[in-house]
């Protein structure tokens, strides 16, 4: 039986609506890689939904409050909604209790970060020198990959290009991560947590990748025996 991938959205008011809304590339890798991709609606069933599914996918999004890791505002940034932000902590918390399959994708693993305890940089060139612009978009930049990392296993190269579209990024690490991929800048990139089955956050958007390198880690964030 194919594994069935749990993923969340992003959620944004629009003339007095309310909508909930995905890029359909990150389904179409989940396919790719022998998964049944699911948009998981807002819900209070947290413990229903996590035992419905094989393995939860947190994609990217918007700029996590401040608050939620215990700062101010003190950057122009575009929060995501509250009911997002909690909605995916209870997620997550559920998950690991479960201890399916995690995987966070720019948004999503900052998000990771923050509910174990971690901060962010507000705003890279506001508290940092000598970066890199994170913020290109299509133009890419490379990182590189610890050797001994699940990410390295899954990729097979200590180097790769990526494509990020973030100005906020992983300042102090959470509780129990291990960094497993940087920028050249010393930009936490991608982290994992040892003796979890699989919990790996990375800082750009595979789903946005021409090339295979960093879409293989799909295919092992879905390689345990589901049936």
């Amino acid at each position: 039986m194919k594994p069935l991938v749990g993923i969340t959205g992003d959620i944004e008011e629009i003339n007095g609506k309310t909508y909930l809304y995905i890029d359909l590339r990150y389904g179409k890798l989940v396919e790719e890689a022998g998964g049944i991709p699911l948009l998981i609606h807002p819900t209070d069933s947290i413990k229903d939904v996590i035992s419905k599914i094989d393995a939860l996918l947190l994609s990217g999004g918007e700029d996590i409050h401040p608050k939620y890791y215990r700062e101010e505002p003190r950057y122009p940034m575009t929060p995501s909604p509250d009911l997002r932000t909690e909605f995916e902590f209870s997620l997550l918390r559920e998950a690991m209790i479960a201890k399916i399959p995690i995987l966070g994708i720019c948004h999503g693993m900052q998000l990771i970060n923050v509910a174990l305890g971690g901060t962010l940089y507000q705003d890279l060139p506001g508290q940092t020198e000598d970066i890199i612009n994170h913020r290109l978009g299509e133009k890419r930049h490379r990182v590189s990959i610890e050797g001994d990392s699940l990410l390295f296993q899954s990729i097979g190269k200590k180097e790769i290009a990526v494509t990020s579209t973030h100005h906020q990024a992983i300042k102090d690490l959470g509780m129990g991560l291990k960094v497993c991929a940087t920028a050249h800048d010393s930009i936490i990139e991608a982290f994992e947590m040892p003796g979890y089955p699989f919990l790996v956050g990375v800082q750009w958007h595979p789903e946005k990748e021409p090339d295979d390198d960093s879409r293989k880690l799909f295919s092992t964030f879905l390689q345990p025996d589901f049936s």
